[in-house]
């Protein structure tokens, strides 16, 4: 569960991050006794260009102390891509959580502002590897 307003938030915060030219990132977190419940979008420190993006490895490190302390966990990572959205290889190997049920959100074009939500890509992570989903599937907005 997230609310809509924070999936606004969330696709502003990636548009003007990567300003149509470059990828962005951002973490959706949520209580780690409430693993439905998405309350926070946190834009991590990384560095990024038009085909990709990395988080800042010392700021991970610093959030995953964080979170232990807080009894939180992240949910999804959503990032766009600057042409269609797809899980790509990068994606597939490289997610911010390895565990599976964590959904990666990929948002097309920079995350503009013409951008649907039929647009958008969701991949959540199984046993057996990454299962192509959509958008509206795993995220239920309140």
């Amino acid at each position: 569960m997230i609310s809509e307003g924070l999936v606004r938030e969330t696709l502003q915060i990636l548009h003007r991050c990567g300003e149509d030219r470059i990828e962005c990132v951002v973490l959706w977190v949520g209580p780690a006794d409430q693993p439905k419940l998405i309350d926070s979008a946190l834009h991590p420190r990384h560095s990024s260009g038009a085909g990709g993006y990395e988080i800042d490895p010392t700021w991970m490190h610093g959030l995953w102390i964080d979170l232990s302390e807080q009894r939180r966990s992240v949910r999804a990572q959503v990032h766009t891509h600057p042409r269609s959205a797809f899980h790509s290889k990068t994606d597939d190997e490289y997610p911010a959580v390895q565990t599976a049920g964590f959904v990666s959100i990929v948002v097309p074009r920079f995350a503009h502002p013409s951008v649907s939500v039929t647009e958008i890509h969701a991949s959540v992570l199984e046993a057996e590897g990454w299962r192509r989903s959509t958008f509206s599937e795993e995220v239920n907005l309140v």
